[in-house]
């Protein structure tokens, strides 16, 4: 009674970590059952290594890692043909827990697999989709291509990856991206970060500071999302077009300088600024002294 307890226990712990039938990791066999639980130290040509589980229940029946617990769930009968061999993945994926590619077989063989799939630390490994590990495909980089405005995590979420797979793919990290192929996404990325809210608040009349003030980002960038929807060929309007067009109301009302700095919270050095820049320059000018000296007066005493 208490075996059973402890297999029912196992098996619920065991598939509350395995997403079942993800992808088809190699042409012919069925899509394999990745372990999303803890993992052994990855190979340099894989993201992830063997997973393991660390439960009482499983360190209580001697059972340590994901795909030997698979087979003893699901195979008991042959998990006991075990005879000093090794389990190995026809698929050729580590962190795979479906029992229909896991085969007991000699360390030797296991080593020449582990060689052939590209998994062999100091060996010629293949890279990028040509891995049999590898953990995203032609469909998933077109979807990546496809989905500028999509944050990583959004992208990751969609197509079942961890987060950090996608953002090493576009840092060039990785090679599922050729250099021509990633510049292309970066630069459609970068298009599609446009903040509209940030343009909006611009039209609306908000500096610059008070507009990187409102969304917790560095003043410097709001030029440069200002930039980036001039080249996509968005409208911009900048906080000092609407200066100009609140001055000008404010002077056909006769109102006074001072009283327009006082409204728009701005100097009034900066207003005769913009006048000037609007064809309205101060009504009154001072002289050009420019190359006159000044003259001194002299003290003259009476006698």
């Amino acid at each position: 009674m208490e075996c059973e307890k402890n297999l029912k226990q196992l098996r619920a712990e065991f598939e509350s970590r395995v997403q079942k039938a993800v992808r088809v990791c190699k042409e012919g066999q069925t899509p394999c059952d990745f372990w999303i639980g803890t993992t052994c130290p990855a190979w340099e040509s894989v993201e992830k290594g063997h997973g393991k589980m660390q439960t009482d229940t499983a360190k209580l029946l001697g059972l340590h890692y994901a795909h030997h617990i698979s087979m003893f769930l699901n195979n008991p009968e042959e998990f006991a043909r075990r005879d000093g061999r090794e389990l190995c993945h026809s698929c050729d994926v580590p962190h795979c827990v479906n029992p229909e590619h896991l085969r007991w077989d000699t360390h030797k063989n296991n080593m020449i697999d582990r060689e052939l799939a590209g998994r062999t630390k100091g060996a010629v490994n293949r890279v990028g989709m040509e891995n049999t590990n590898a953990s995203l495909t032609p469909e998933h980089i077109q979807y990546i291509a496809n989905n500028p405005d999509k944050q990583i995590r959004e992208l990751a979420a969609a197509i079942g990856v961890e987060r950090h797979t996608i953002s090493r793919a576009l840092d060039g990290q990785t090679s599922y991206l050729t250099t021509e192929e990633r510049e292309a996404i970066q630069t459609s990325r970068k298009l599609a970060k446009i903040d509209t809210d940030v343009l909006a608040d611009s039209a609306a009349g908000m500096t610059d500071v008070d507009i990187a003030a409102k969304y917790s980002i560095h003043r410097k960038l709001i030029p440069v999302i200002k930039q980036r929807a001039k080249d996509a060929g968005i409208e911009v309007i900048e906080y000092e077009d609407i200066l100009k067009s609140k001055i000008k109301v404010a002077l056909s009302e006769g109102k006074s300088l001072v009283k327009i700095a006082e409204e728009l919270k701005i100097s009034r050095g900066y207003i005769n600024k913009l006048k000037t820049e609007m064809g309205m320059g101060p009504k009154f000018k001072r002289p050009d002294c420019a190359g006159k000296k000044k003259v001194k007066k002299e003290n003259i005493t009476t006698p």
